[in-house]
């Protein structure tokens, strides 16, 4: 019997042994496959000028148009965002407030000082990558939302670049995330203020 087996909901092959072993094992499985779906994603865009595949191309045997499409339905979904974010942060409890919060995550911004010398706030190049990625991820997919495009807009609006608005709304979102893992309710969407 050959050892490797398909997996469906990635159209890509699996270790047998990895589905007998603990969700821990699981996860870093699933990292592994990601990271090497990212790096394919990078050299189709290098070969092709594209970072959107059709649905059956491949590089080296690697199902990268499939990939990149079931990609797009967990983020669509939240499945992959939810996840990552339950699994980096837990409850919220190891952290002391919202900015600590986002200062672990590398999405608050930073100020660079030496001496007596202050040069402005700008990106923060530390923190948690993964949580970076999926919060910075799932702020992009949250767009078709009216609120989170009003707050995007705005910031477009003062003349930031578009990466740089969506992490200010990376940020409002981990705000919003805090918050609700502080007082465990669920996400309610702000009522439209009277004109």
């Amino acid at each position: 019997m050959d050892p490797r087996i398909e997996r469906p909901e990635t159209g890509c092959a699996a270790s047998s042994n990895e589905d007998e072993a603990g969700s821990t094992s699981r996860g870093n499985a699933y990292d592994r496959l990601f990271d090497t779906g990212i790096a394919h994603l990078h050299r189709y865009a290098t070969m092709h000028g594209s970072s959107s595949p059709p649905r059956g191309a491949t590089i080296d045997g690697f199902a990268i148009g499939q990939w990149v499409v079931n990609r797009r339905a967990e983020y669509r979904r939240g499945h992959l965002s939810a996840e990552r974010i339950l699994l980096e942060v837990g409850d919220g409890s190891a952290f002391a407030s919202a900015a600590h919060l986002a200062a672990y995550a590398g999405i608050a911004p930073v100020t660079h000082r030496s001496g007596s010398s202050i040069r402005g706030e700008h990106p923060a190049r530390s923190g948690n990558r993964k949580l970076k990625r999926v919060l910075f991820l799932s702020a992009f997919a949250a767009l078709h939302d009216p609120t989170s495009r009003a707050y995007y807009d705005r910031k477009r609006a003062e003349g930031k670049k578009h990466n740089a608005a969506l992490i200010c709304l990376a940020r409002r979102r981990c705000d919003v995330l805090y918050a609700m893992l502080k007082n465990k309710t669920f996400y309610r969407t702000p009522a439209a203020a009277p004109a």
